[in-house]
């Protein structure tokens, strides 16, 4: 877990300074809405490949002796053919796409028609790392697996630092060049990979049934990006650059765990090791929440500043940093939620309950495309933060009562979760105490306020939780 959460920090770390560059060099332009829509369209599609495969061959692939399974290997070579398919498609016919797309990020047919074929090359190659990732993590890799989605993102920066006025087609193509370094080294952890004949029937029509679920999960970035430039045209541009920030904290404090667990579960799994898989998610759950709660209330009281000192430079203007801000503080409680989600979904998985995961993923999608509809129409950018919150706070809530059905979370997930309550809601308070102040004392003395009264709570809280789990 250490080794994955170093190559995470590693690889975000690099996503972060991508994307604080590109906002230095686009801004809100029409071509930052151009390359958010495109790409949030297309890295989609490949995730309905990427995430199948991770999803329900992670725990499948490799079996006690150590070998793959040959029905697990084919499954991946389809999925990643169908996906080339649709890639090859929309590259060949760039004009349709870009006929659908131009009206929403205000540029000409002609403008998007190039960057739409070389960015459908780039997404093709992240495809085929991550089929490569999944098979690494499966046979215990958790470095390389973590670090490598690094490569793309400083080839990107290393051209937009040359090249200031770089075009989007020049763009996508860096970033096509580090996905090919990627792939090149997670090849070289591969060593003699040893197939098994060993066959599980139902692991095709699973997969299917994991793809078409994906399938409506990967319409909600596209189409929140669009609906948020239905009434301003740098929407698009102010909502990615706030949902991605969520994101790239979001995988600094937890993507080395998402990582490694799926594969440390799922072999707790095969040795019917129950009862440990059910003490770790419980712990790794509630934990993961508190220090969500704990990012968040950081930035409750220190948003403004933290956008403005990361993205206020160059293109980036301060009705920009104001705009941003708004949206990232709206979409706040579904980044507390979203945390403990992904913990909860991996432990779903590994212990091979997939259709439970898939139907909650039918039901997220289904109610987050929705709300933001709903709320778009009304409030525009702001209906889309607005909805995203509320359907991830809703979905929380269901996955807990079914993960508790099953009998994944036991005892001691009470205990964690009573402690974890507190040091959540007092750090709520302690922050809600400084925006209430806000004005009477300074931005740093509010974040030193929030930052002790955590560590308090944390000191407090954490000896009781492992003495009871001790004596439960």
């Amino acid at each position: 877990m250490i080794r994955a959460t170093l190559g995470i920090w590693i690889n975000y770390a690099t996503t972060f300074a991508f994307q604080i560059i590109f906002a230095a060099r686009y801004g809100s332009s029409a071509a930052a809405n151009a390359f958010v829509i495109t790409s949030g369209l297309l890295f989609g599609l490949s995730a309905v490949a990427t995430t199948s495969i991770q999803s329900v061959l992670v725990p499948r692939l490799v079996d006690p002796t150590g070998q793959l399974s040959g029905k697990a290997l084919r499954t991946m070579i389809v999925l990643t053919a169908a996906a080339g398919l649709v890639l090859a498609t929309i590259a060949a016919l760039p004009n349709a796409s870009a006929r659908l797309l131009a009206h929403h990020v205000h540029l000409g047919i002609s403008d998007l028609a190039e960057p739409l074929r070389i960015a459908c090359l780039f997404t093709f190659l992240q495809v085929i790392a991550g089929v490569l990732i999944v098979i690494a993590i499966a046979r215990g890799r958790r470095f390389m697996p973590a670090v490598a989605p690094a490569f793309p993102s400083i080839a990107a920066c290393v051209l937009l630092a040359l090249q200031p006025r770089t075009s989007l087609p020049s763009l996508f193509g860096a970033l096509a060049a580090g996905s090919a370094l990627e792939i090149a080294m997670l090849g070289l952890t591969f060593g003699r990979l040893q197939i098994s004949r060993r066959m599980d029937a139902s692991l095709g029509f699973l997969t299917l049934a994991t793809a078409a679920q994906l399938s409506l999960l990967t319409l909600i970035p596209p189409v929140e990006r669009v609906l948020a430039s239905l009434h301003s045209p740098q929407g698009a541009a102010h909502y990615n650059y706030a949902i991605r920030s969520l994101a790239i904290v979001a995988q600094l404090l937890i993507g080395g765990v998402i990582l490694s667990v799926l594969g440390d579960w799922s072999t707790l799994g095969e040795t019917h090791a129950v009862r440990k898989v059910r003490q770790s998610l419980a712990s790794v759950s509630v934990w993961c929440g508190v220090f969500f709660v704990f990012a968040a209330s950081l930035a409750l009281v220190a948003g403004h500043a933290l956008v403005r000192l990361v993205y206020e430079h160059g293109s980036f203007s301060r009705a920009d940093s104001h705009a941003v801000t708004r949206l990232l503080l709206l979409g706040l409680p579904g980044f507390c939620a979203e945390g403990p989600i992904l913990v909860l979904s991996q432990g779903l998985l590994a212990s091979r309950r997939n259709w439970p995961a898939i139907i909650i993923g039918l039901a997220y999608g289904t109610l987050r495309l929705g709300l933001v509809f709903a709320f778009a129409a009304r409030a525009g950018v702001d209906g889309v933060a607005i909805g995203y919150s509320l359907s991830t706070v809703s979905i929380l809530v269901v996955e807990i009562v079914v993960v508790a059905r099953l009998g994944l979370l036991g005892r001691e997930s009470v205990l964690a979760l009573r402690a974890g309550a507190v040091i959540a809601c007092g750090t709520l308070g302690g922050a809600g105490i400084c925006v209430a102040l806000d004005g009477v004392i300074p931005v740093v003395a509010q974040l030193v306020t929030v930052v002790g009264v955590f560590a308090v709570l944390i000191a407090i809280s954490r000896p009781q939780v492992e003495w009871r789990a001790r004596n439960a």
